[in-house]
This record gives C-alpha cells, sequence and structure tokens, in this order.
C-alpha cells in the first residue's frame, strides 16, 4: 500500500522526502508554494530506487511518465497549461506518493547579483534601508506572488540541489524577500494578472566570476590558472573539512532568531584576549587600516581579535573619544579590558566607530585596546583611512592609532557554522595549508552551488544586479560579463531574455576602486550588444554616501519595463538614452542616442556632466545643449574634439533624460 505524505516547508532539508521512505527524493524545487512556468513542458527530476517507474499527474489533467535509471536518477516533463491555479502535483512509484500542494501556474523569474540584489525588504538597518519599508511590507499581502530564497553555500563541483522553501509573499514572509526582485515580481503580477515566482540565488561582495562555471570561464585567459588551483586544492580542502570537523563548532541556524544571530552572546572561548594584560607576544602583526584578506590572513571570514598598547602621558588622563574608523562587519571594543563599545547589527559596514572612553579608565603609562572584529562575508576588517584611528582627550590632546597592530582569528565562519580556534594562537597557524581555500570570491564556486542546481527548472527570464565588487577590473568585465550571460543561457539551453542594473553611483574609497566605478557602468552598457539584454540605469536613483540605494521599487519598476516590452511584447520605453554615435562639426560634438523615446529632456538648469577630448585625450568640462533628438556639446579649451564622455565619475548626476523620465546611461566614446 502507497503512503501519502503531503508536502510542507522543511527549513533545514536539502529536499523533499516521502515520510518513513527513501525510494523518492525531490529537489528542494518541488515543493509545497511552488510555481511552474505556464504553457511549457517543465522538467521534473530526482532520485528513486534503481529502474523505478516514476509518474506524475498535474491536477489540471497532465500526466507523464519516466523510468529512473540503474543510479535511480530520473527526468521526466510536464505540459503545463495558461496562469492559474492552485493545483495539486502527485509524484510516485511503486511505494511511495509524493503530493505537492498550492502549485500555481504563472511567470517564473531568476533574480541573481550581489548584495543590491540580496538585499531584504526590510533592509539592513539603520545605514542600509529601503525606500518606505515598513508600509511596503505591511502591504505585501500577494498570493500570486512566490519566492524561494537560495542559501548561500560553495562548492568546488556542481551541486545537485539549494537549501531553500518556496514563500507566499504576505506581510510576515515580505521582511525577508529580495527587495528588488518583490518589487519586480509586483510590477509583473499587477500588469499581467498572472501568478510570479522568483528563485533569488544572490550573496552580498560576489564578484561575476563567481557565477560563472567552469566551462564558461575556461575560454578566458585571466581565470585558467585559477581553474588550475581550483582543482588541484580540491583534495586539500577536504583535508582543511577534515581537520575543521575536529573544532568546537556554533551552528549559527540555531542561535538566529528573527533578529538573526546576536553576535555579542556567542561564546567563542576567546574572551580572555580581551583582558588587559593577555600575553599576545606570540600573536602576529597586521598594519591597519586594512582589509583582512589584504593584511596577512588572507581569504577568510569569521572572529579576529586585534589588539594594539599605547602610552599616555597625561598625569591624571581625562576622558579620551576612541575613533576606529568603519569595521566590516561588527565589533566589540575593549580598553584595559572593559568594554566600551559595540556595533553587533548587521549593514553597518560603512559606519565609523566613534566610542567613549569614560574618565578614570585610562591611566598615565601603557593601556591597550582590543578589538574583537566579526566579519560574517565577503571582505572584512578595520579598513578606513589612516587618519580615522586615533584617541583625543577633551583638550584636542590626540594619539594616532594607525600602524602596528596584533592579531589572532579566534572562530572562522564556514557554510553557517562558527568553527571555533578560541585564544590557542597556535591552532589556526596549524589549519592544514590550502593553496586556493574557497570564498564566495572564488571563480565557479557560487555557480556550482546556487546556480548548477537550478539549471533544469523552466524559468521566463533573469534578472541581475551586480558590479561593484569587479569595479577596478572594467576591461575583463567587457568580456566576463557577456561570457556569463551566454554561459547560463547554455546551462538553461535556451536564450532566456537578461535584464541587469547598472551600478549606481557611490564614493568608492579603495585606491584600486576609487575614481573607476564608471568604466565598470560602461562595461556594462557594452554588454548590450548581446541579443535579449537589457539595461536599468540607476544614474538618478543611487545614494553617493551609501553603496545600496534605498529606491529599490524604481529599480524593479525598470526591470519590469524591460520585460513588458520585450518579453511580453506591450508597447512601451524601456530605457532611457543610449550613446549610439557622434560626429564633429567645427568645434562642437554632436551626440545621437538610441531609446530617445518622445524625445530627450535635461534635469536643472544645466546639461552636466559632458566633456569633451582633442587628439591629446586630456577631455575637459563641455556645455552642452539639446538639439532635436540629439546633444551638442563643446568647450572653448578643445578647438578641434575627437572624443565625447558623460557622467565619467564615480559620483556623477544624471542630467539627461528622455520624457519618459528614464536617466541616460554614462558613456565614453572610442577615440
Amino acid at each position: 500500500m502507497k503512503s501519502l505524505v503531503l508536502i510542507l516547508c522543511f527549513a533545514l532539508s536539502f529536499s523533499c522526502m516521502a515520510k518513513n521512505q527513501n525510494t523518492l527524493v525531490l529537489p528542494s524545487l518541488f515543493s509545497q508554494h511552488m510555481v511552474l512556468q505556464q504553457k511549457e513542458e517543465v522538467v521534473f527530476w530526482g532520485k528513486s530506487n534503481s529502474e523505478a517507474e516514476i509518474t506524475i499527474r498535474g491536477s489540471w489533467g497532465e500526466t507523464a511518465k519516466s523510468k529512473a535509471a540503474k543510479d535511480g536518477k530520473w527526468t521526466s516533463k510536464l505540459r503545463t497549461p495558461g496562469a492559474g491555479g492552485p493545483y495539486k502535483i502527485e509524484i510516485s512509484n511503486a511505494d511511495t506518493t509524493i503530493l505537492i500542494d498550492d502549485v500555481l501556474i504563472g511567470e517564473v523569474w531568476l533574480a541573481s547579483g550581489q548584495s543590491n540584489m540580496e538585499m531584504r525588504l526590510k533592509g539592513w538597518p539603520p545605514a542600509d534601508t529601503v525606500q518606505n519599508s515598513k508600509n511596503e511590507i505591511a502591504s505585501a499581502s500577494y498570493q500570486g506572488i512566490r519566492m524561494f530564497t537560495v542559501a548561500q553555500e560553495l562548492s568546488d563541483t556542481p551541486l545537485s540541489d539549494v537549501k531553500a522553501v518556496w514563500n507566499v509573499c504576505n506581510p510576515q514572509n515580505a521582511p525577508d524577500l529580495s527587495a528588488t526582485a518583490y518589487f519586480f515580481a509586483r510590477e509583473v503580477h499587477k500588469k499581467l494578472g498572472v501568478p510570479v515566482g522568483v528563485i533569488n540565488s544572490s550573496w552580498g561582495g560576489t564578484p561575476a566570476e563567481s557565477w560563472v562555471s567552469n566551462a564558461g570561464l575556461s575560454g578566458m585567459d585571466d581565470f585558467k590558472e585559477l581553474l588550475k588551483k581550483i582543482s588541484v586544492s580540491s583534495l586539500e580542502r577536504k583535508k582543511i573539512n577534515e581537520w575543521m570537523k575536529q573544532l568546537p563548532a556554533i551552528d549559527l541556524s540555531l542561535t538566529a532568531n528573527s533578529s538573526g544571530v546576536n553576535w555579542s552572546h556567542l561564546d567563542l572561548k576567546d574572551a580572555e584576549a580581551a583582558t588587559e594584560n593577555f600575553n599576545d607576544r606570540s600573536w602576529k602583526t597586521m598594519q591597519l587600516p586594512s582589509a583582512l584578506e589584504r593584511g596577512g590572513i588572507g581569504e577568510f571570514d569569521g572572529v579576529v581579535w586585534f589588539r594594539k598598547e599605547f602610552e599616555i602621558t597625561d598625569e591624571k588622563p581625562s576622558s579620551y573619544k576612541l575613533s576606529l574608523g568603519p569595521i566590516d562587519d561588527m565589533d566589540m571594543t575593549y580598553v584595559n579590558g572593559k568594554l566600551v563599545g559595540t556595533t553587533v547589527k548587521d549593514g553597518l559596514w560603512q559606519s565609523g566607530r566613534v566610542y567613549e572612553i569614560p574618565e578614570g579608565l585610562l591611566k598615565k603609562g601603557k593601556n591597550v585596546i582590543s578589538v574583537k572584529v566579526m566579519d560574517t562575508g565577503g571582505g572584512g576588517g578595520i579598513w578606513g583611512k589612516k587618519e580615522q584611528l586615533f584617541l583625543q582627550n577633551s583638550e584636542g590632546g590626540r594619539i594616532e592609532l594607525a600602524g602596528e597592530w596584533k592579531y589572532l582569528p579566534s572562530a572562522e565562519y564556514r557554510n553557517g557554522k562558527l568553527y571555533l580556534f578560541g585564544i590557542d594562537q597556535f591552532k589556526f597557524q596549524e589549519k592544514p595549508f590550502c593553496s586556493m581555500d574557497l570564498t564566495p570570491g572564488t571563480p565557479t564556486a557560487l555557480f556550482n552551488a546556487m546556480i548548477a542546481p537550478l539549471t533544469s527548472y523552466k524559468i521566463k527570464g533573469v534578472i541581475w544586479y551586480q558590479g561593484e565588487a569587479n569595479v577596478g577590473n572594467a576591461k575583463q568585465y567587457e568580456r566576463l560579463f557577456p561570457a556569463l550571460i551566454t554561459d547560463w543561457r547554455k546551462q538553461w539551453n535556451s536564450d532566456v531574455p537578461f535584464y541587469f542594473v547598472q551600478i549606481a553611483p557611490w564614493a568608492y574609497q579603495n585606491d584600486y576602486q576609487k575614481g573607476k566605478s564608471q568604466e565598470l557602468r560602461d562595461a556594462q552598457r557594452k554588454a548590450l550588444s548581446l541579443p535579449g539584454t537589457g539595461m536599468v540605469v540607476s544614474m538618478d536613483i543611487g545614494n553617493n554616501a551609501n553603496i545600496h540605494p534605498a529606491n529599490k521599487q524604481d529599480v524593479g519598476k525598470r526591470l519590469a519595463l524591460w520585460a513588458f516590452a520585450k518579453t511580453y511584447g506591450q508597447k512601451n520605453t524601456c530605457s532611457g538614452p543610449l550613446y549610439e554615435k557622434h560626429r564633429v562639426e567645427g568645434q562642437k560634438i554632436i551626440i545621437s542616442f538610441s531609446n530617445t523615446g518622445s524625445g530627450l529632456k535635461q534635469n536643472g538648469k544645466m546639461l552636466d556632466g559632458f566633456e569633451i577630448a582633442g587628439a591629446d585625450k586630456v577631455f575637459y568640462p563641455a556645455k552642452a545643449l539639446i538639439k532635436d533628438k540629439n546633444v551638442m556639446a563643446w568647450s572653448d579649451k578643445v578647438k578641434a574634439p575627437v572624443a565625447v564622455r558623460y557622467a565619467w565619475s564615480d559620483t556623477a548626476s544624471a542630467t539627461l533624460f528622455n520624457k519618459e523620465g528614464l536617466p541616460a546611461s554614462s558613456f565614453q566614446s572610442d577615440y
């Protein structure tokens, strides 16, 4: 007799299994509340006992049959009707039946990228917020919108499943949904009147090469040596994983509540490192400020202690202010063993730390600062500017703190767990060597873990928001980003639409990125040469002081404009003006644009941001005027112009739009 199992949401399981059975296993994508692409032959797959007969029945009247291979793997295709539901799907073999309830048929999109796609509707307050977040969450009641948020994981080989469940969009689930993906889905759902499912697979701070397959990168010389290292170091990583298993560990998923993990309450067996007289002589040294990855630790996520001794010459030290600059991501800071300040909330990696040291805590002679830095992913460390590290008393006396600090990693963060080294300075040093450890920035690591398991699931298209992590490598990105798009289309065996968001203006601080983000924006613009692509320009809705702009509503709407115009065949303007060509008339350059809509317009009194150059390639600010559907630019300093550019800086403002209100992209013409 067959057992009947109702599939529920298994937050901690890799797959959906029949109760007390192991003869029929489905990937996590096939579960309650799922959305299937309408009017398609959608693929189902899973594992069963060897050569078992598999039957799939959709309650809309379609049936498909399949036979498992000798290794138990099976695939089958089921025809879906037009948008609607809810339906039920029954999948069975000889002794087990799985029933998937509350299935909708509609439009399925994949959302991916880094933090601006990952950013939740509730934001990462207080610094990284979503515009009108509370009201948006309260009104997010849409039974026809479902989201499948893939858990962040790394792998050096393609995996077969991900950790995730389908969530119905309601005020209870909405806070943790991708804001950009939600606003896109809402537009599509409302305008088309069909269910929308979004698979969100994103990870903040990650470069594009992490999201490309081995095959997709193999044609680029830039990554050939890295791919070899990844392959060679696979056995080394296995040794490290075995070594790590001997360490005590904390599963952070078991400590989290609705507000996340309270890092200040975790017992990492390292509290003694905060004490005034702790012996740190065997610790290594690092020059601060610096990211952990550049300071000597290498690729590392977790907890690192920093200690520094300093001298006070005041006879009776008064109260002092301690400034440490921004710390990525969190910190607990002690002076002479006493806690003077903590910042343990998500999203404050850009915020400078300034703590008051009360009168009487400091003493004449030797004093000690101990800083516990908690890096939850991506870059980490005390990373600001030298002038931001100092102590200052109430009379203005100042002690500079930039320079040499002692450091010790006390816990390493891997796949949701903290592995504890404690304050045994030898444990971390004894960790087996790996020529290339996996990180979120490792080429192919995110594709293998977070994209490969999805590629058989039928989707309508892709929305993508990424690029900040590749600033500083624009020439490479010109080749890398099209390679990613082409790779994904091969993986899905379909020329799916690929609509992406151009990175917004932001004041980059690192030397290797500062003054270079406009080059990355232009590399993104050039990817439009691939068919079936579309780019959202966010020049007018960025925030120069925050890499995570709050206005995600317009980002989602503009992505939807591309889908409406290019995927769903509606008549609407989907893009702002895009540079097409230019010609020279005397001392003036006449610039032609595509996507001018019903005409060009300027924002404000002046059409700022245009620069022109002569044969010497030195650009000068230019005066500019709209003339019909072109822009005319000139400068008294350039008698014979040959090139033009617009909005060519990290923090450029949008001044040129079409009359539909969509901004022009930054660009630089060829010389």
